[in-house]
């Protein structure tokens, strides 16, 4: 009986020891979860302040701003209302809106109408233009009673010409040249404004004259520097210096015409 209970105390001191080891394995591990949750706490709380700081940043920042936004708002409605109140001040203290309206609209009638006119005018002017380089152009080639550019170069009418008077014949022919060149460059210039024009010519101006008219007046043109080319180079056969010049004057002159069309 005795041995039993001996036995049963035994197998009893087992169990208990058993579990006091488990209950203080337990305890170990419950003490580091204890210390995590500290360490994890303690963490959480050093973020909390950082962003509490960071949050306190911010909001001065925010309301730095919100401040200079607001004096700004207030500095814009000062400039409006004083803006306002000056567009108030110089308008007319008398007439309604009404009048004003009619005033501006006979304003916009009087301006179409002047538009209109300049327009006309600027058409005329370009006709004007045309016409005036044509007969520039006519004049140049000696048309009428004075003599002409091919006569004057073959010396008929003045029974023939020396080698000075030819080269200061070329020269003057230089310079008719370059207003001849004008005479064309003002007859592009002229057709550059008709295309840019907003609406056709009016047809009260003077019609231009056709294009062969002016074709056959630059044709006459390069029949007469041809003949005093080949006139010129049969009087100097022997190839003097002075000779070669006017030759190549004769031939520059040529080119600068054959380039001017």
């Amino acid at each position: 009986m005795l041995s039993n209970q001996v036995t049963q105390l035994e197998r009893e001191r087992e169990r208990t020891t058993t579990e006091l080891s488990d209950a203080k394995d337990r305890i170990r591990r419950l003490q580091d979860q204890l210390t995590d949750s500290q360490q994890e706490a303690e963490n959480a709380h050093l973020e909390h302040k950082a962003l509490k700081a960071e949050f306190e940043s911010y909001r001065r920042e925010m309301t730095n701003r919100l401040e200079d936004s607001s004096e700004f708002l207030e500095e814009l409605a000062r400039q409006t209302d004083h803006l306002r109140q000056n567009e108030l001040e110089k308008m007319p203290k008398h007439g309604s809106l009404t009048d004003r309206i009619i005033q501006l609209e006979d304003e916009v009638d009087r301006l179409q109408i002047e538009n209109r006119e300049l327009r006309t005018h600027c058409d005329d002017l370009q006709a004007q233009l045309l016409h005036n380089s044509v007969e520039c152009g006519r004049s140049l080639l000696g048309n009428g009673s004075q003599p002409s550019l091919a006569a004057e170069l073959n010396g008929t009418n003045n029974g023939g010409m020396d080698e000075q008077k030819l080269l200061n014949i070329i020269k003057e022919q230089d310079i008719d040249n370059q207003k001849l060149r004008n005479y064309i460059n003002g007859k592009f210039a002229r057709n550059e404004l008709e295309r840019l024009s907003l609406r056709k010519p009016s047809t009260r101006s003077a019609a231009p004259p056709p294009q062969e008219e002016n074709q056959n007046l630059m044709k006459r043109l390069y029949s007469s520097f041809w003949t005093l080319k080949e006139r010129w180079s049969g009087e100097n056969t022997e190839g003097s210096v002075e000779g070669t010049k006017l030759e190549n004057k004769g031939e520059k002159l040529f080119d600068i015409q054959k380039t001017s069309k």
